[in-house]
């Protein structure tokens, strides 16, 4: 963590996440692997949606990749798609998840248009 980013309330950074600029990491928010959180809008984290009602990041990543952390789960937002799809086929927790995942999508698209 650097320049004037944050982290604060039960967030977490670790491994070789990064987080700097203006970014503000909070909430329930877990931020790992080659993460590059460099402002808000970097990162995302839905809560009490789901099987369990629990939160999920979702992070940008140096590569340009998404990833997603939810429960055990970790992975990229494709990886999450395809699990969700087999986990919960057919249920109203499918189509939760896939609207979280189409929703950040949106929002942490590197295009800024």
């Amino acid at each position: 963590m650097f320049g004037n980013a944050w982290v604060f309330g039960n967030a977490e950074v670790f491994g070789n996440a990064w987080v700097f600029g203006n970014a503000e990491v909070s909430g329930n928010a877990r931020v790992f692997g080659n993460a590059e959180v460099k402002k808000n809008d970097d990162y995302m984290v839905v809560g009490g949606a789901g099987r369990y009602n629990r939160f999920t990041t979702f992070f940008k990543c140096r590569d340009k990749t998404i990833k997603v952390v939810c429960g055990c789960f970790f992975g990229t937002i494709i990886e999450f798609r395809a699990k969700v799809k087999e986990t919960h086929k057919g249920n109203k927790h499918e189509k939760v998840y896939l609207a979280m995942a189409d929703m950040v999508e949106l929002q942490l698209d590197n295009d800024d248009k």
